[in-house]
């Protein structure tokens, strides 16, 4: 097991909104900060459909743009720190993911992290 970085626990939050294979693809151009327009023609759809994504999204997620998607997204932990009067520590804000959750092997033996 190893530490979740921010796009670990990005991934885990699209994940757990339980978007579409299509809004996700939408959101990932959306991190990439690309307009309507863009979104649209890199996944060959039209801009009345890419909208349409995006209200879906946003209803699914609880925001209402881009920035505060991705700042849902990216910003907020999936899982708040309770601290008893004290700040938790940067490191403590992300959890330990298992290696089996990843997309691609490190090829780093049993227990490595796996790339997202």
């Amino acid at each position: 097991m190893c530490a979740a970085g921010p796009r670990d626990i990005a991934w885990l939050q699209i994940a757990a909104y339980g978007l579409s294979p299509r809004e996700r693809e939408v959101v990932e151009q959306v991190v990439r900060g690309a307009s309507t327009r863009q979104i649209a023609s890199t996944l060959f759809i039209a801009e009345d459909t890419v909208q349409d994504h995006l209200s879906h999204i946003f209803e699914k997620v609880g925001v209402r743009g881009r920035r505060a998607l991705i700042k849902r997204l990216y910003f907020d932990r999936l899982d708040p720190v309770v601290s008893s009067g004290s700040e938790a520590s940067y490191a403590s804000r992300w959890p330990v993911i298992p290696a089996s959750i990843g997309k691609a092997d490190t090829g780093g033996g049993e227990g490595a992290c796996q790339l997202l």
